[in-house]
């Protein structure tokens, strides 16, 4: 047998309207058959009775409400997206002082520090963060990824003109990028 998932409030909340969906029927039972007024006791007829059943769904809304609220610190919009979520504890692999020519280069899960980088291709997956500090590029630097979210990105970066001339973006056919004109007259028909 599957464990249930709901936790305590989910059980009270669901209760709680239960709760008030039974008084609703026995209103609607006391009121469609005057024999059973006669045995029904008499706080069921009275005016609490009658706005008991409101706040018991405003309770389970509120509870609701406050347990699938979007700034929780336990909430994840991340995970609910179905997007991934970075590995946690994270721990970079730490490349220091090394020399990359003509190369592809893996970014993802890796953390480069004073190294020297020629004529390489940037490798991004966007499977983890990655760092980079205190490092020279000469030469053409590429981009590439095999997801298609990263690639996304990269083109609308290049498409807005934000990546330096020099980064060249490597995407599959079909897609062409020319950089926006910074400082021109908007073109016109």
């Amino acid at each position: 047998m599957a464990k249930s998932k709901w936790s305590f409030w989910d059980w009270v909340g669901y209760s709680a309207l239960w709760v008030a969906a039974l008084m609703l029927a026995l209103d609607t039972a006391v009121r469609q058959y005057p024999a059973l007024a006669l045995m029904a006791p008499s706080w069921i007829g009275g005016a609490a009775w009658g706005f008991l059943p409101f706040i018991l769904v405003t309770f389970a809304a509120v509870l609701a409400i406050v347990k699938h609220w979007p700034w929780r610190k336990d909430a994840s919009p991340v995970s609910d997206l179905g997007l991934a979520r970075w590995p946690t504890p994270y721990h970079p692999v730490m490349v220091a002082g090394k020399k990359f020519i003509n190369e592809r280069v893996l970014l993802d899960g890796h953390e480069y520090q004073n190294c020297v980088f020629e004529n390489v291709t940037f490798v991004y997956n966007g499977t983890t963060p990655f760092s980079v500090s205190h490092n020279r590029m000469d030469g053409t630097i590429r981009i590439h990824s095999d997801n298609p979210a990263v690639n996304g990105a990269m083109l609308l970066l290049k498409g807005f003109d934000v990546l330096r001339p020099e980064f060249k973006v490597e995407v599959g056919p079909g897609s062409i990028i020319i950089p926006a004109a910074h400082g021109d007259p908007p073109l016109t028909k």
